[in-house]
């Protein structure tokens, strides 16, 4: 009993685990310009995510709203350049102009679709006989009408049929996103991440789940509050 119902508890905590893992983003690599000092970063231009035009506002706008969080002014590139295909050299050159030290560009460069194992959960299965079992065999004419109502011990007996449900698992998107980051008095890249995106809807939804990984990896690394 004790190792069925751990079995039971342990393909639930799977199964738990599997659909927080599904609205996450998860930074898998990143990279930093050795010979980069830094600078403190208090304005910053971002671009981002999807290439539809609302995928990339609601991006821009959570990585802003991230930013802001943590002391930085940022600054949406559709307010600046409203193109659906911004150049990044337009875009660092007129964060220049601005007095905007960095420039942070996201964008989408790999999607995949992934089918999950289907997992089956373990129950325990009832009895094929009702609650109420058929008469007794008779005994004499005052118990020939008369039936048996079933005990604690016949509701619960130690070799209880033991089954299994049908499994079932959606499958669910992962989206790869790179972004890097320029200083803009130096005219480079100063550092980069790749990050995958797992979600059962549009990549639009997670826009803040993104901007707050990268946000975080770039504190991680020094390069902001």
């Amino acid at each position: 009993m004790q190792k069925k119902t751990g079995a039971l508890c342990s393909m639930m905590l799977i199964a738990l685990l599997m659909l927080v893992s599904c609205a996450a983003t998860k930074v898998v690599s990143d990279w930093k310009d050795s010979a980069y000092t830094g600078r403190n970063i208090r304005k910053v231009l971002v671009v981002g995510g999807p290439a539809t035009p609302q995928g990339r506002k609601l991006f821009e706008d959570e990585l802003a709203k991230q930013f802001k969080s943590r002391g930085i002014e940022a600054v949406p590139s559709y307010a600046v350049l409203p193109s659906e295909k911004p150049d990044i050299q337009a875009l660092i050159a007129k964060a220049k102009a601005q007095n905007i030290d960095a420039v942070l560009v996201a964008r989408t460069v790999g999607q995949k679709t992934v089918e999950p194992l289907a997992y089956s959960y373990p129950y325990y299965a009832p009895y094929a006989f009702p609650y109420y079992s058929p008469p007794a065999p008779p005994m004499g004419p005052a118990y020939a009408s008369q039936g048996t109502i079933r005990g604690f011990e016949d509701d619960y007996p130690p070799g209880q049929p033991y089954a299994a449900s049908p499994g079932y698992a959606s499958p669910y998107q992962v989206f790869s996103i790179e972004t890097n980051l320029y200083d803009t008095r130096a005219g480079k890249l100063v550092w980069s991440a790749l990050s995958d995106t797992t979600t059962r809807e549009s990549i639009d939804s997670e826009a803040g789940s993104f901007a707050s990984a990268i946000t975080k990896k770039l504190a991680k690394d020094k390069l902001i509050p």
